[in-house]
């Protein structure tokens, strides 16, 4: 195992470390940090939440490499909004306002139908929109708030759009960024990691770089952090047997879901 090799795991495995802003600007100094991402002009990208935070930074970072960005939050205000911000921050931006409320299946069917209709290609895919509300809510479909938007949408929206798909990003873990959710929903988390918290921008790097990078379509389906794939858990957790009971037990809830929704088979 190389020093760098040595220094970038350590730095995952401290978590505070890695997941902070100086993880990032030490695995940049590295070497075999990887290249960045080269200019995708004439590809078409879609970020949802991009109204704000990791979003409307990721957005921006694909209209700086030349993509066609459509920006799509909750409603067109907003919508129009982020596509304002990012025309404002990337002179000449391609940006096209896109409104969907993600937390219901019905209004992501309709949105999903109405774009694959009319739009020719869709290179990347961002599953990047989130809510963390105060109290336990639930969608117009019965499902929890927080579980719909995060899980349901982006599998609804990788399946209605699996036509046009080249590839899919569900943000996982950009590390520790300032958003407006972290500093309105978990004011304390933001307060401690103040002296290491990274910038949207910081935070928005590998979802950037996966969606342009050639390297990054070597391999799929992993869990990606600082331009590298990480351990999803470590030997602390359940058993293989009950996490794949666990895995399969959510699969069937999401596919009767989205198949109660008229979507699918997944």
């Amino acid at each position: 195992m190389s020093i760098a090799t040595t220094i970038d795991t350590a730095l995952d495995r401290s978590i505070v470390l890695g997941y902070g802003r100086i993880g990032l600007l030490a695995r940049r100094r590295l070497p075999g940090w990887p290249a960045d991402p080269p200019r995708i002009d004439g590809q078409a990208v879609l970020v949802t939440g991009a109204a704000s935070g990791l979003g409307l930074a990721t957005a921006c970072g694909f209209a700086r490499l030349g993509a066609t960005v459509h920006a799509l939050a909750r409603d067109p205000r907003r919508a129009e909004q982020a596509a304002a911000e990012i025309r404002a921050s990337v002179p000449g931006a391609d940006a096209l306002a896109q409104a969907c409320d993600l937390s219901s299946l019905a209004a992501v069917k309709s949105f999903a139908d109405e774009f694959a209709a009319r739009e020719p290609r869709l290179d990347v895919l961002v599953n990047n929109a989130g809510v963390m509300p105060a109290e336990r809510t639930r969608t117009v479909d019965g499902h929890e708030l927080m579980f719909a938007t995060h899980v349901l949408a982006p599998l609804a929206l990788s399946t209605l759009l699996a036509g046009l798909l080249g590839r899919v990003i569900n943000v996982m873990h950009p590390g520790w960024a300032d958003t407006e959710g972290v500093r309105r929903s978990m004011p304390t988390f933001r307060t401690i990691t103040g002296p290491i918290i990274r910038t949207a921008q910081e935070g928005a790097d590998t979802i950037v770089w996966l969606g342009a990078a050639p390297e990054a379509l070597r391999e799929t389906g992993l869990f990606w952090h600082d331009r590298r794939p990480r351990p999803t858990h470590y030997r602390l957790g359940p058993s293989p047997g009950a996490s794949e009971r666990g895995r399969d037990e959510l699969w069937a809830y999401c596919e009767a879901a989205l198949a109660a929704a008229g979507i699918g088979p997944l």
